[in-house]
């Protein structure tokens, strides 16, 4: 042993360097403290000095071998009673870091001063400090400790595992896969491996992350050992089945979303992709089938699908299927879908429709609806004019050629039999380029048609022979022509005769004029005056005093006065009108109409009984309605809305059987609908004075320029004296309608003049505000009435019709 000062230090270091352990350290430690006493003695200090740094030293390399060896125990009383110089903090992170590894309590890591750590340590102090304030549940701390770990080790998977299983736990699903995506695609495949594997984390939240990070592979794994386990799970059936799906695995797709709609036949977007895949592997009846139930599970888009699958098959049953859905949609691209449907099963009077509430959403679709429905028409030449009536309506609109649709309308309509509305859509012609062959086929109606009807066409056609001379020789001839025929089968041989001799020498050899002209030569007797066919009517003087008993006079007019009377004969009580007018053209047509619409039956309109002409006055007898008159009636103030629903549907359902005999009404308003005593109900509604507006029409608003109707109810192209038909009918419903809700006229100013501009240029939606009306499916009920351009209205009575059965069978209660 030394003698020296520094001996026994000495000697104590070099057993510690030898055989380190506590004993030898705390031995060590204390031979270095008795030496420090010494230090005043020469030549101590610098030995003080080496055997403190060996001592360090061999105190590290003792210390790390416990942390190394897992003596946590051994390490901590080194740490505690030999404190390093200048590395407590370093050995604090390196005793936490173990013990939290080996899941024992280490020391605590607050206070320690990261900057004075060595950079090797920094990572694991992050670490152990996330873990320690993580299980103290200071959460906001811990968080940050973790976000600093990540910093120091970015490419360890460690810190990024430990991120994605706090968000997974937290079902911060989107923060998950952000974080995933932000790391390098080797850390990535290792991280996604472990979480997959991690039965700490609720298999449906590792399922749910892979989805959503586009792992397809891992969570089709997953997903199949929920179901291993579970069956009936829905939401795993589900994200089974779209996995497969947008992978591409067809039959894979449609097992598990058969399972799916096996758990629930409600799930609507299943089975209509079940239907889609059908079709994609040409499995028409399974696509049938699934369209089917996600249309009963109410989506309308599989409705159609459906629909248009059916009509290849089965026509009758797809019309039937097109017709239901009909009542539902209201996108205007599911309405032309709707449409091509009802094409596809040939059926026009459908489709027409169908485009035109298309139209109504969105005006943009008017392009394709004529490329549609122009095809339709060319390659079909029965029941196609209701689509012609929209072509002509559209293209109209469009500015494009529409003439041509509407001669092809009214050789439809002549063709089916409805003459009166042919002959109707042939008069709008008379303006335009069409104008010839427009009264080329007028005048081969009249000839199916009554001897008055005739010798009316026949003066129509030779008054327009100057103008047809310009048009060209060969339509003068064709004009002439026609007229010659309708004067001679009309029994105005006379009037034949000049016209086949002005046509002779101008054509020698036209069709058979010759022959006609030399065959009435023949038959003409020696005076030369023209023989009237026109039957009279007229009766033996005192005639109708003998029937019928005049009671009270009900009315009086500038057409007359109304009695109510008694038919002696039948024993009923009538409405007796009295005509009188200096105008006899007038009066004739008049009489002629009211042949025509005593022809029409119905429970709404009031039956005409008899014409006759008396003592030079003509008389209507006419039902008699025991009631007031709408008119009088709204004087009282306005309707319920049931109430004016129900005069709206009983006018619609008159308007629809005088509009399919070819009549268009002209003037209806409230004083020409009579409400029976008692409730207001459809039954009890009639529509009264039909045609007599459109014989005022015929003998004068035709004439360029000129107007007639009822200024409150009078549709915009009656303001502008143009040609009318029955969507001018509608219009008027539309205002009455209103009027019925509101107990004012829509339009009404001072003048008539007034009146007349407000429907030319006022937007009945903006007067649609009363508190009544407040009702959205209500005003857009109105609207589809009072449309400026008839073409954007309903297209016809039925059609506006099924839209009030529509609105009341919604309307709550």
């Amino acid at each position: 042993m030394s003698l020296l000062p520094w001996g026994k230090a000495g000697d104590a270091i070099a057993r510690f360097e030898s055989a380190p352990n506590l004993d030898s350290a705390r031995a060590a430690r204390a031979a270095l403290d008795q030496l420090s006493k010494m230090e005043f003695i020469p030549g101590v200090k610098p030995r003080l000095q080496e055997f403190g740094g060996r001592f360090d030293a061999a105190r590290t390399a003792l210390f790390d071998r416990l942390i190394r060896r897992g003596t946590l125990e051994e390490a901590s009383e080194l740490a505690a009673a030999l404190p390093s110089a200048g590395h407590h903090d370093d050995e604090r992170v390196k005793l936490a870091y173990r013990s939290m590894h080996e899941g024992k309590q280490g020391p605590s890591l607050a206070g320690v001063k990261v900057a004075a750590l060595k950079p090797d340590l920094r990572a694991f102090y992050f670490e152990a400090w996330y873990h320690e304030l993580s299980a103290g549940e200071d959460i906001p701390k811990a968080k940050e400790a973790l976000s600093a770990w990540i910093q120091h080790q970015r490419q360890s998977e460690k810190p990024h595992l430990e991120l994605l299983r706090r968000h997974l736990a937290d079902s911060e699903f989107d923060q998950a896969v952000g974080h995933l995506q932000s790391v390098d695609a080797q850390v990535q495949t290792a991280v996604a491996e472990k979480l997959e594997a991690d039965a700490s984390l609720p298999i449906h939240h590792r399922a749910h992350f892979f989805i959503q990070a586009g792992h397809s592979d891992r969570a089709e794994r997953l997903l199949d050992a929920i179901l291993a386990e579970q069956p009936a799970d829905e939401w795993a059936l589900a994200h089974r089945a779209h996995l497969a799906d947008s992978s591409g695995n067809s039959s894979s797709a449609r097992y598990f979303y058969t399972l799916l709609l096996n758990h629930d036949p409600t799930q609507s977007q299943v089975a209509r992709r079940l239907g889609e895949l059908a079709i994609a592997e040409n499995d028409m009846e399974e696509a049938r089938r699934t369209f089917a139930l996600a249309w009963q599970a109410g989506d309308a888009g599989a409705g159609l699908a459906y629909a248009e699958l059916l009509a290849a098959a089965d026509p009758g049953q797809a019309l039937e299927a097109a017709r239901r859905l009909s009542e539902t949609l209201t996108d205007a691209a599911d309405l032309m879908r709707l449409a091509e449907i009802f094409l596809r099963c040939r059926s026009a009077a459908d489709a027409a429709p169908a485009f035109r509430r298309a139209l109504r959403l969105d005006q943009d679709l008017a392009e394709p609806v004529i490329r549609t429905a122009h095809a339709y028409v060319e390659k079909n030449t029965e029941n196609r004019y209701p689509l012609l009536n929209l072509l002509y309506d559209v293209a109209r609109i469009m500015g494009y050629p529409a003439d041509h649709y509407r001669l092809l309308e009214a050789q439809d309509l002549e063709a089916a039999g409805s003459l009166g509305e042919a002959r109707d859509r042939l008069e709008q012609l008379l303006e335009g380029e069409a104008r010839w062959d427009a009264l080329m086929r007028l005048g081969a109606i009249a000839r199916s048609e009554d001897d008055a009807s005739r010798l009316r066409m026949a003066k129509r056609l030779e008054s327009a022979l100057p103008d047809a001379e310009k048009a060209g020789r060969g339509t003068w001839a064709e004009v002439c022509y026609s007229a010659a025929i309708l004067w001679e089968e009309g029994g105005r041989a006379n009037k034949a005769v000049a016209l086949y001799e002005r046509l002779l020498e101008k054509e020698y050899q036209f069709r058979d004029a010759a022959d006609r002209l030399e065959r009435l030569r023949a038959e003409r007797e020696a005076d030369a005056h023209e023989v009237d066919r026109t039957v009279s009517m007229q009766r033996p003087a005192g005639a109708l005093e003998s029937r019928y008993e005049l009671l009270e006079v009900l009315g009086e007019g500038g057409m007359g006065v109304v009695h109510k009377a008694r038919d002696r004969k039948l024993d009923r009580l009538v409405a007796l009108k009295f005509l009188s007018t200096a105008d006899s053209e007038a009066l004739e047509m008049l009489i002629r109409e009211a042949r025509t619409t005593a022809k029409l039956s119905h429970p709404n309109i009031v039956s005409i009984y008899d014409v006759a002409k008396e003592g030079g006055k003509w008389l209507l007898a006419m039902e008699f309605i025991d009631g007031p008159t709408l008119k009088e009636l709204l004087k009282r103030g306005p309707l319920s809305p049931p109430d004016s629903l129900a005069v709206l549907a009983a006018l619609l359902s008159a308007l629809e059987n005088a509009h399919e005999n070819g009549i268009v009404h002209r003037d209806v308003k409230p004083a020409n609908i009579l409400i029976r005593a008692g409730a207001v109900r459809a039954e009890n509604v009639k529509l009264m004075d039909f045609g007599l507006a459109k014989v005022t029409t015929e003998s004068s608003i035709l004439r360029k320029g000129m107007v007639a109707g009822t200024a409150a109810y009078m549709s915009p192209e009656q303001v502008r004296g143009e040609k009318v038909d029955h969507r001018t009918d509608l219009y008027a419903c539309g205002c009455i309608f209103y009027e019925c809700l509101t107990g004012k006229p829509l339009f009404k100013a001072e003048g008539l003049a007034e009146t007349m501009f407000m429907h030319l240029n006022e937007e009945p939606a903006r007067l649609l505000d009363n508190q009544v009306l407040s009702e959205s499916a209500l005003t857009q009920l109105i609207l589809g009435f009072l449309a400026r351009d008839p073409a954007m209205r309903y297209a016809g009575a039925g059609e506006a019709s099924r839209a009030v059965e529509e609105y009341r069978r919604g309307r709550p209660r």
